[in-house]
């Protein structure tokens, strides 16, 4: 199908450049899902006291004191990231779905283990992480905040109503502590995807410059029988 066809480049080729940053912003993430639970047992009141501020501050501003080119740069991963995790989803959507397409088969091979873990591992944690990132872009453009306020004609600014729920949807504490367990999984395994997708990639351009080479040998070969 073409629509897949054009899934997997634009799969391809955001993650390619945005893979490492969404690794990064993922882990960060994965931590601060238990800020709560750290500061209490670090000791601290605030995070910005503590030593988390400065996961904070790589999962927010990648270390950019100034919170601008940093911000801008974790957006513009956060919106690779859902077109990312889109055109994934669509990619492995199967016609007809097999015990196959929702196990990890590790007794395959490197190869189908790999695929497995980016695949299968990304069909189950892409809701959740498609949430964090909708959310995640809250905190990182304006006409974002925006648009949220004009579809949902509510006001969008720190302590409204609307803006509580973004934060419970974007940290899992909608539903205590099992949803803060299942986010924190989730944003593991987005830390994970560009790890597999990058090696998965690799080996493919691996084999294809060897094949090539072999195929070059060939004709050399034949050429000058």
């Amino acid at each position: 199908m073409k629509i897949k066809k054009y899934c997997r480049y634009i799969h391809l080729w955001l993650s390619l450049p945005a893979g490492v940053l969404i690794s990064i912003i993922c882990f960060t993430g994965a931590i601060l899902v238990f800020q709560e639970e750290l500061l209490t047992i670090m000791g601290y009141d605030s995070i910005r006291e503590s030593p988390l501020m400065i996961v904070m501050k790589l999962h927010r501003w990648l270390m950019d004191d100034t919170r601008t080119i940093g911000k801008m740069i974790v957006g513009i991963s956060t919106l690779f990231f859902i077109f990312i995790l889109i055109s994934g989803l669509t990619v492995y959507w199967p016609r007809k779905w097999k015990k196959s397409r929702l196990i990890i088969e590790h007794q395959k091979g490197r190869r189908r283990l790999m695929f497995d873990l980016h695949s299968v591992l990304g069909l189950y944690a892409t809701l959740i992480l498609l949430v964090c990132a909708l959310t995640g872009l809250m905190w990182s453009f304006q006409w974002y905040r925006d648009i949220v306020s004009f579809i949902f004609d509510a006001e969008v600014k720190r302590g409204a109503p609307i803006w509580r729920i973004v934060r419970a949807l974007h940290f899992g504490t909608y539903a205590g502590m099992f949803s803060k367990i299942v986010t924190f999984i989730a944003a593991l395994i987005g830390t994970s995807l560009p790890v597999t997708g990058y090696w998965m990639y690799l080996k493919r351009k691996n084999y294809y410059s060897r094949y090539r080479k072999f195929h070059r040998f060939n004709n050399h070969f034949y050429v000058n029988l």
